[in-house]
C-alpha cells in the first residue's frame, strides 16, 4: 500500500514538473516536503515572496474580524502572482528554527503588539492567537514601546522567513452614516433611509532586508444600503463584503507596482560603513543577532533600522533599535552587574595591594642605592685624604731609605 502512494506521488511530481518548476526542501525533524510553486509565467521573477501581518486599529468590535482579513488578502495578493506567507506558515518556520519556543513567540507577539499599537489605539488583534500563555497588554506593549520596533521585529521575522518583503495591512474604525428622507407629501410619497458603511484599509510593504517602507495605499470601500417604508434590508456579513471589495482593490494596487517596489528595494539595498566605540575593551557586538565583531571599528550592513546588542563579561547588555546611515559613529557605554561590580572590587583592592608592595619594594631598593652610594663616596672620600696627607708631609716613599742613611751618618 505504501509502495502504491509513493508511486502516485511520484507519478503527479513528474506532471507537475511538465508544467512548472517546483522549488522543494525535506524538513529534516518532521520529513514533510515543503515547496514553491513557479509557473511559467512567474519565472521571470516579477513576483514578490512576501509575509504578511494584519491588525486591527478598529477596536475590539472587529477582532473576530482578523481572520478574515488575513485570509482574503492573501488569496488576493496569491491571485495576482504574489507568494505570501501566512501566519501557519509563520509559526511553522518559527518551529523550524533554531529558536527556543519562548523566543519564538517573544518574535511574534513583539512584532503583533508594536504592529497593532498606535498613539491612539492600544487594542489587541492577533497576538493573543500565537501566544502560548497569555500576558498582560502593558507587558507586552513595554517591550515595543521605542519607534521603529515593529520594523526591527518584522526584520528579525524577514531573516528567519527568508521573506524579501512584508506586508502589514491594517484595518480602522468601521463606520456608519445614515440618511433618512421624509417624503410623505412630496411627490415621492414615502421615506427614504439609506445606511452607508465605510472601512478604512492601508497597507504597507517593507524590505525585508533594511526593514525600510517601500510602498503604503490606502482605500476605504463603502456599502449602500437603502430602505424605505416597503423594502427593510437586515443584513450581518457588512464588514466581510466591505473586506472583499477592500481587499481587491489593494491587492490590484500593489500588483500594480511591482516594479516600483523592487526597484526601490534595489537602491536601499546598497550597503553602508559605520563605525563602532565601546568603553570597555574586549566586547562583542552583534547586529541582528549576528556577531560582527568586538569595537572599536568600522563595519558595514545595509542602511535602515537593526537591532544592535552589545555584550561583555560582567557587564549589562546594551540593546537598542539603531537606524544605520552612511559614516555613522556609534558610542556605548556599558555598566557593571552586581556581579561585575564585586570582582570588580576585589580586583581594584588586589591590583592596589600589589601597587602598595610594589611602592615599598621600591623604596626600599631607593633607600639600600642612597646607601651604597653613600658608603662610596665616604670610601672615596677617605682615600683622597690620604693621598693629600702623604702629599704634604715631609716622608716621601720613593726616597725614604735615602734619607735615613744621610740622618743615621750624618751627611
Amino acid at each position: 500500500m505504501n509502495q502504491k502512494k509513493i508511486l502516485i506521488k511520484v507519478l503527479l511530481i513528474t506532471v507537475a514538473l511538465s508544467f512548472s518548476v517546483i522549488l522543494f526542501a525535506i524538513d529534516p525533524d518532521t520529513g514533510i516536503v515543503r515547496g514553491q510553486l513557479k509557473t511559467s509565467k512567474d519565472s521571470d521573477n516579477s513576483s514578490l515572496e512576501t509575509a504578511v501581518f494584519v491588525r486591527n486599529n478598529g477596536g475590539k468590535e472587529l477582532n473576530n474580524e482578523i481572520n478574515t482579513f488575513n485570509d482574503m488578502l492573501c488569496s488576493k495578493l496569491a491571485d495576482k502572482g504574489i507568494s505570501v506567507m501566512t501566519w501557519k506558515d509563520i509559526i511553522q518556520k518559527f518551529s523550524e528554527s533554531d529558536e527556543s519556543d519562548d523566543n519564538i513567540y517573544k518574535y511574534a507577539q513583539s512584532f503583533m503588539v508594536s504592529a497593532t499599537t498606535t498613539p491612539t489605539n492600544s487594542s489587541m488583534t492577533t497576538a493573543g492567537e500565537v501566544s502560548k500563555n497569555s500576558e498582560p497588554e502593558h507587558s507586552m506593549t513595554a517591550e515595543t514601546k521605542d519607534g521603529g520596533i515593529a520594523k526591527s521585529s518584522a526584520l528579525r521575522i524577514s531573516q528567519i522567513l527568508d521573506a524579501k518583503y512584508m506586508i502589514v495591512a491594517s484595518m480602522g474604525k468601521l463606520g456608519h452614516e445614515r440618511k433618512v428622507f421624509n417624503g410623505e407629501g412630496t411627490i415621492y410619497k414615502t421615506n427614504n433611509q439609506v445606511d452607508i458603511f465605510t472601512l478604512p484599509l492601508t497597507i504597507i510593504v517593507m524590505d525585508g532586508t533594511t526593514g525600510q517602507s517601500i510602498y503604503g495605499d490606502m482605500y476605504t470601500p463603502s456599502l449602500n444600503i437603502n430602505q424605505n417604508q416597503s423594502i427593510s434590508i437586515l443584513m450581518d456579513n457588512i464588514v466581510d463584503k466591505l473586506l472583499t471589495s477592500g481587499t481587491s482593490v489593494l491587492a490590484d494596487n500593489i500588483a500594480k507596482n511591482i516594479e516600483k517596489i523592487k526597484n526601490t528595494s534595489l537602491k536601499n539595498s546598497t550597503s553602508v560603513q559605520f563605525s563602532l566605540d565601546c568603553n570597555v575593551p574586549g566586547a562583542t557586538a552583534e547586529l541582528d543577532g549576528a556577531a560582527i565583531g568586538s569595537p572599536p571599528g568600522n563595519f558595514t550592513t545595509k542602511p535602515g533600522l537593526h537591532q544592535l546588542r552589545i555584550t561583555r563579561q560582567y557587564f549589562e547588555p546594551w540593546e537598542q533599535t539603531v537606524n544605520i546611515y552612511p559614516n555613522q559613529k556609534l558610542t556605548v557605554s556599558l555598566e557593571f552587574t552586581a556581579d561585575g561590580q564585586a570582582k570588580f572590587k576585589d580586583l581594584a583592592a588586589f591590583k592596589q595591594s600589589l601597587e602598595l608592595e610594589k611602592a615599598t619594594t621600591y623604596a626600599e631598593i631607593d633607600i639600600a642605592k642612597q646607601q651604597s652610594q653613600a658608603d662610596a663616596d665616604s670610601k672615596e672620600k677617605l682615600s683622597s685624604g690620604g693621598e693629600v696627607f702623604l702629599k704634604n708631609s715631609y716622608i716621601r716613599a720613593d726616597g725614604f731609605a735615602e734619607q735615613l742613611t744621610r740622618i743615621i751618618h750624618r751627611y
